[in-house]
């Protein structure tokens, strides 16, 4: 979870619940795609987004709607499986752990609302977007 209060911590209970009880390896708290903003993302962080998911997504088999995602819950054994596979540059781990992962993971999505960032700002350009994708 981002800790610049985009991704509200009201969820993480839930989240929690349901990691738990359907024995996941994964749980994403997804953000909407489907409308063409959303609150908390500039233009360029959308874009860059939806670009980059659209091509990750065939990677990894489609296991979640936004591999992008700073806000998810995943078993610490995958991990420490995969971390001589993780490519360890940039900073969405999420990505990296379904890439290196091939597949081989059970994963849900859990709607999220995505809010307005409290402090800071946003990594995330077109120059990432390339870089992560290598």
């Amino acid at each position: 979870m981002d800790g610049d209060l985009q991704h509200d911590p009201k969820y993480l209970n839930r989240m929690s619940n349901i990691f738990i009880k359907q024995n996941l390896d994964f749980l994403v708290g997804v953000r909407d795609f489907s409308k063409f903003s959303i609150k908390g993302l500039s233009l360029t962080r959308y874009w860059c987004s939806k670009i980059f998911i659209s091509f990750f997504n065939p990677l990894i088999g489609s296991l979640t709607s936004d591999p992008m995602s700073g806000y998810f819950i995943f078993k610490k054994t995958i991990y420490i499986k995969e971390k001589k596979n993780l490519y360890g540059h940039g900073y969405k781990i999420l990505a990296d752990l379904l890439y290196s992962g091939k597949s081989l993971y059970k994963c849900k999505n859990f709607k999220i609302k995505f809010n307005y960032r409290v402090s800071g700002k946003s990594k995330m350009s077109p120059d990432i977007t390339i870089n992560i994708g290598r």
